[in-house]
């Protein structure tokens, strides 16, 4: 009888340990079982890690608005108590050490949830990295997928992803990345991406098929796959080959073009990425960090700079001059207090 291939669902929580819950019980709510399924609390100051934990021990339920959309995917809440869980804490040298004081093993079989508490925030690649590195000791997934916290699946979601892997031999047509289509949470007909576009030399980039909807402009699943050069990390079903010749994320990002990174040094190796229409991931988008914040803006443009300095230095100054205009921008939305900012990105660049 042939063996299931194991999926480890890799997700990175940073207080917001509500909608990581929703996007946990989503997953254990689809049709494929053979799943692992670790969640890292990236140093979050506002008891995220105590929450998730109480989750797991079935002290803490999730619960949605009646009218709420996603009722369907994630309620009932699943009854984890038969589930394997394990609890590990992460130190600065990526040490895992199992909690044993936390008791709350389950079963043996699948799905498993394992939980990492990551002490220090080193950024969202070095999160992703600690995982994978668990992951390389521990688990041997067949594949891994690469989940925002911020995003709910449907029940057919992995299964269209692993069919799609799966038919479109992936390993042989150098495939590394297979991207979902992603929805807007809040207006779920409407697309928020199938995928990046990463436009040269300005150092811009847009998603695929944005603001259509689904039902009424049908995609070309070729079209998409010809368009795109980088997948949107909010979703990414991985190959474990890809990890091993093109290596980990690069962590030079901390926030914002990990995936675009990721995408060059793939091309550079041969690897090549497509998008799978018919998995549908919705997406809130912008949860941790609000969009247009200085927070967003300095770490957005100092990945801008950094990427084009290390792959295409001779785009330097058109990179600059996006910088300028992005300084222009706040100036008109009377943002001035970005434009310090803004400035200590392009020079921390």
């Amino acid at each position: 009888m042939k063996t299931l291939p194991i999926v480890n669902i890799i997700i990175v929580n940073y207080r917001n340990w509500e909608d990581t819950i929703e996007c946990i019980e989503s997953i254990l709510h689809c049709n494929y079982a053979s799943i692992i399924i670790t969640v890292i609390d990236n140093g979050s100051e506002n008891g995220s890690f105590d929450f998730l934990l109480k989750w797991l021990k079935g002290e803490l339920s999730l619960w949605l608005e009646p009218n709420n959309y996603f009722r369907k995917f994630v309620c009932p809440g699943r009854n984890i108590s038969d589930l394997c869980k394990q609890v590990y804490y992460c130190n600065d040298k990526h040490i895992f050490q199992k909690a044993i004081e936390e008791d709350i093993t389950g079963g043996d079989g699948f799905p498993r949830i394992i939980l990492i508490r990551n002490f220090k925030n080193d950024g969202f690649a070095a999160a992703n990295n600690i995982a994978i590195k668990f992951a390389q000791n521990h688990i041997k997934p067949d594949y891994y997928w690469f989940l925002n916290n911020d995003t709910v699946i449907r029940q057919d979601t992995l299964s269209e992803l692993l069919g799609y892997a799966e038919k479109a031999g992936c390993a042989i047509r150098h495939i590394g990345i297979i991207g979902a289509c992603l929805m807007e949470y809040d207006r779920p007909e409407i697309i928020q991406s199938l995928g990046g576009k990463y436009i040269i030399p300005f150092g811009l980039s847009y998603h695929i098929g944005a603001g259509r909807s689904c039902l009424k402009f049908p995609v070309d699943q070729k079209m998409v796959n010809a368009q795109l050069n980088y997948i949107n990390g909010a979703s990414m079903f991985v190959l474990p080959e890809f990890i091993t010749e093109t290596g980990l994320q690069n962590e030079q990002y901390f926030l914002y073009g990990e995936e675009i990174d990721w995408s060059i040094r793939a091309k550079k190796k041969k690897w090549y990425m497509e998008v799978c229409l018919s998995a549908k991931v919705y997406h809130k988008g912008s949860s941790t960090i609000v969009k247009y914040s200085k927070v967003s803006d300095y770490y957005s443009i100092r990945a801008k700079i950094r990427i084009v300095k290390k792959y295409y230095p001779y785009y330097l100054p058109f990179i600059y001059l996006s910088a300028g205009l992005v300084i222009v921008n706040r100036i008109r939305r009377y943002q001035f207090s970005h434009i310090p900012v803004i400035l200590r990105a392009i020079i921390d660049a």
